[in-house]
């Protein structure tokens, strides 16, 4: 409506409020012999859709007419046939109907990916099916951009694996370097060390040093020199007679086989009591043989379980890979598609024109600088169409 200053000011506040209604969708006709009131109302072809498909799907059809014998209580017929819970319109398992809300609820624009609570309770004030929640739940669950991108608000996967315990003594060593260290007359600078993993008796080559062992003699319940000689050392406080201990033959190897299963078991009490610990906070993760994970890519070159992550596959929306043809020793020659760019560079005596090639299996922050002369000679259909300014 253009401006009101050639309206009598008796019919100003008329014309004000045709232009309300027009603001609400209602448009004010008049004609030579009637004046009418016309409104454009925008419906929904989905609920239409929802409406008209009731009659495909058996089981609704099995409700309609306990409605009609008045054998239910919680649903109810409308005068055009429709089926509703209350105000909520009972959704076909036709034609991917249920599909399409999911789809509408979750993926357009202006929802943004919310989780199955969330398009839950906003679709279950319109609309009902059975096991609604829980096709809901298995959409979100199985969504492709959801499952690589939203955190899991779950304790972290992966439980404490302990370490094997050997079955005899220097059956399985460990070995470590020092370097750095101040060089000695003979020259050496560094110590070689081996230890046992069951006893943790330990070889420093090269160089003399000391060896603790406090935690596990803790573990053991023994000292280090018992557990190797097969008697305590003598000390002012413990003192006895190096010739008590007489054994001989099968009792001396006996004797040793009973004292590494002391040993091996005391370890195990102890990982065990240890490996509880962290498992309270921690939650086991089992995989299935050709089971489908994603995998949480690392700077560092250390696996762990926890970096793996369940998939729920869905193959609507699996990405297929382009093949690329890989050679015997598993490369592949890398084939350039266009140029992108071309860059002029000075030096002091003379310029040097570079292109930016974009290479096939590769994305555009992958695109590289190259000579241009050099990449004419080996790629001279891209340089057809260029034109040189």
């Amino acid at each position: 409506m253009g401006s009101l200053a050639y309206i009598a000011h008796a019919k100003r506040l008329l014309a004000k409020d045709i232009q309300r209604l027009e603001d609400t969708c209602i448009r004010f006709s008049v004609g030579n012999s009637e004046a009418f009131l016309a409104c454009a109302q925008a419906k929904s072809s989905l609920v239409e859709r929802i409406k008209a498909i009731q009659y495909e799907d058996e089981r609704l059809c099995k409700y309609r007419d306990e409605v009609l014998a008045g054998k239910s209580k919680d649903m109810i017929g409308e005068s055009d046939g429709v089926l509703q819970i209350g105000d909520r319109l009972c959704v076909a398992d036709v034609d991917g109907l249920r599909h399409a809300i999911l789809e509408e609820a979750h993926n357009s624009k202006y929802t943004i990916h919310p989780g199955s609570t969330k398009i839950y309770h906003d679709l279950k004030q319109f609309y009902w099916w059975e096991g609604m929640e829980k096709d809901i739940a298995n959409f979100v669950s199985s969504y492709l951009t959801c499952q690589q991108v939203k955190t899991e608000h779950q304790r972290p996967a992966g439980l404490l694996q302990q370490i094997e315990i050997p079955e005899w003594k220097w059956e399985r060593i460990t070995m470590d370097f020092f370097t750095g260290l101040p060089r000695t007359l003979r020259g050496y600078d560094s110590v070689w060390v081996i230890v046992d993993r069951l006893t943790k008796s330990a070889h420093f080559l090269l160089v003399k040093t000391t060896y603790g062992g406090v935690s596990f003699q803790s573990s053991i319940q023994m000292a280090l020199y018992e557990l190797l000689y097969g008697r305590r050392c003598r000390s002012p406080i413990g003192w006895f007679e190096a010739g008590e201990t007489n054994l001989f033959g099968s009792e001396l190897v006996q004797e040793a086989m009973d004292k590494v299963q002391l040993i091996r078991q005391r370890l195990f009490t102890a990982q065990s009591r240890q490996k509880s610990y962290p498992d309270k906070r921690r939650r086991d993760l089992v995989f299935t043989i050709e089971g489908k994970v994603f995998l949480r890519v690392s700077p560092m070159k250390v696996f762990h379980v926890s970096m793996l992550r369940k998939c729920i596959s869905d193959s609507s929306q699996m990405i297929e890979a382009p093949t690329i043809p890989l050679d015997e020793r598993l490369s592949y020659e890398k084939e350039p598609m266009t140029v992108i760019d071309r860059q002029i560079r000075k030096l002091r005596s003379k310029e040097i024109v570079f292109v930016k090639f974009l290479w096939r299996n590769h994305t555009v922050e992958e695109a590289t600088w190259e000579i241009e002369d050099n990449m004419q000679v080996k790629y001279p259909h891209l340089f057809q169409s260029t034109v040189h300014t």
